[in-house]
């Protein structure tokens, strides 16, 4: 599973720049597996956030807007993360690694969303006030 993810990872970020040969071990042992992991627990935390605290707590979290709100938040932190990540694994003499850090926190954020939209389908039947929230 770990393979085939990063498998994805690379076949985006050759898609839209290229990866320096020098660098690729570091995207593969360093970037990619922590990212990945901090992907699925921030999404995971926002979820269980949304679906088992603030919407027991209060209940206009039980609105569309909180939860596009929270999806939102989701996405960017996961984006913003994964940029941090990747761009702090690299010296300062590679500048070329810049544009790929921002792409790949472009692909986070996306992959931040689909995955906080899989979660909440599956949280919201187990959250006391989720059924009344639209996803």
């Amino acid at each position: 599973m770990r393979d085939f993810l990063i498998a994805i990872y690379e076949k985006f970020l050759r898609s839209v720049a290229q990866i320096p040969s020098n660098t690729v071990t570091t995207w593969r042992n360093d970037v990619f597996p922590l990212s990945l992991w901090l992907l699925l627990a921030l999404s995971i935390l926002m979820a269980i956030l949304f679906y088992f605290f603030y919407n027991r707590l209060y209940s206009s979290y039980n609105s569309f807007g909180s939860w596009f709100r929270t999806f939102l938040l989701n996405g960017f932190l996961t984006g913003l993360v994964s940029f941090i990540i990747a761009y702090s694994a690299f010296s300062k003499a590679f500048k070329p690694v810049l544009t790929l850090s921002l792409w790949y926190a472009v692909l986070n954020l996306l992959y931040g969303f689909v995955l906080f939209f899989v979660l909440s389908l599956i949280f919201k039947w187990f959250s006391t006030n989720g059924r009344k929230t639209p996803f």
